[in-house]
């Protein structure tokens, strides 16, 4: 029998010794007092500066997912310790002691022992999932500023033909003070117009990653969004509204939330555009207004609607009803996928008669 339990031992030693999770044992007061190599290669960190350590620590300097710190006492492992329940799926970002940034997906059982209650943790390095996510996000960004190019182009054609325009008439108008200062505030509004534009593609395009999350007003977030689609809107003749009754703040990434507005009134308007009735109205209202649960935001266009079965598959990734060339089939898996990690829900909501998307927000804490 004592045979047996050693060569249990020591099977049980080579699987931790071997296993590609990192894994730490903690004591009762915390204190990591035993890991396997994985641990070291995940954390960066030798034997020396591991062993004895706690969750506690701020050296560890670890973050969530939208950047805010993480603090120790909210660790899974000291969770456990503290209810006597396990803690699973926890996602935490570590600063490398070399600067670097690492992203680990953490579960944390406790176990009763003569000793007290101590706890075994594991971990897994998903720090180029992390990334690659991060990498489509941006490419989906710039698809959407790609298919909104020509547009745009023109827009800012407009202002700056308006600003010529009026730039040479000033120097007829000096005897008539008041045809000036029309002209120059007309000209002036042309500029400011530009620069709306250009400040909401450079904003727009910047990549998401390592920014934070913040308290924003959706009625700003709309309207930031409004200038990014209102040229494609014209382009393809359909009226553009808002209807915004809620001064509600949410706490978000500003530019991932503008995204998804962005990809949800796009879609809106191509199908808007393509309503195979030429007579019918077509139109894409915004809407937003306060419920019990939380911030409501609605976008609503006249198309002719999706079948039963596309809407299925709605939120698959790659899945797209559009032409080839014309969508990449990501926006709406993307979409959904910002919100729920903002704590957020996108839906489709059948009870109205015209195609509507709905995303729900938390309230702010």
């Amino acid at each position: 029998d004592r045979t047996w339990d050693v060569e249990s031992e020591n099977r049980y030693r080579a699987l931790i010794e071997t296993m590609s999770e990192g894994l730490v044992v903690q004591a009762t007061d915390g204190r990591i007092t035993a890991h396997n190599p994985a641990a070291l290669r995940i954390l960066g960190l030798s034997s020396d500066q591991l062993h004895g350590r706690t969750s506690m620590d701020p050296r560890w300097r670890s973050v969530r997912e939208d950047g805010s710190d993480f603090p120790g006492a909210e660790h899974p492992a000291m969770v456990s310790l503290r209810s006597g329940r396990a803690v699973s799926d926890v996602t935490m970002g570590l600063h490398l002691p070399e600067g670097s940034m690492r992203w680990i997906k953490i579960n944390s059982v406790p176990m009763e022992g003569p000793q007290g209650r101590t706890v075994t943790t594991t971990f897994t390095d998903i720090t180029d999932l992390v990334q690659s996510q991060a990498k489509t996000l941006q490419s989906a960004k710039l698809a959407s500023l790609g298919e909104m190019a020509a547009g745009i182009a023109h827009e800012i054609n407009n202002p700056l033909a308006v600003i010529a325009g009026n730039l040479h008439l000033l120097s007829k108008l000096r005897e008539d003070p008041a045809r000036f200062q029309s002209k120059l505030d007309a000209a002036t509004r042309a500029t400011d117009r530009v620069t709306k534009i250009v400040n909401g593609l450079r904003k727009f395009s910047r990549s998401s990653e390592g920014l934070h999350r913040s308290p924003e007003k959706i009625s700003t977030l709309v309207a930031e969004a409004l200038v990014l689609v209102e040229t494609k809107a014209k382009r393809q003749s359909v009226n553009l509204s808002s209807d915004l009754r809620t001064e509600a703040v949410i706490e978000c990434d500003g530019l991932e939330i503008e995204q998804v507005i962005v990809n949800l009134v796009n879609n809106a308007i191509d199908a808007a555009h393509a309503h195979p009735d030429a007579s019918a109205p077509r139109w894409v209202r915004i809407e937003s207004y306060d419920d019990p649960s939380g911030p409501v935001l609605r976008v609503l266009d006249s198309g002719s609607g999706i079948a039963p079965e596309v809407e299925k598959r709605l939120f698959e990734p790659f899945f797209t009803t559009k032409p080839v060339g014309q969508g990449t089939g990501l926006g709406l898996s993307i979409a959904r996928g910002i919100l729920q990690d903002h704590g957020a829900t996108l839906s489709l909501n059948r009870s109205l008669p015209q195609t509507c998307f709905e995303v729900r927000f938390a309230h702010a804490p």
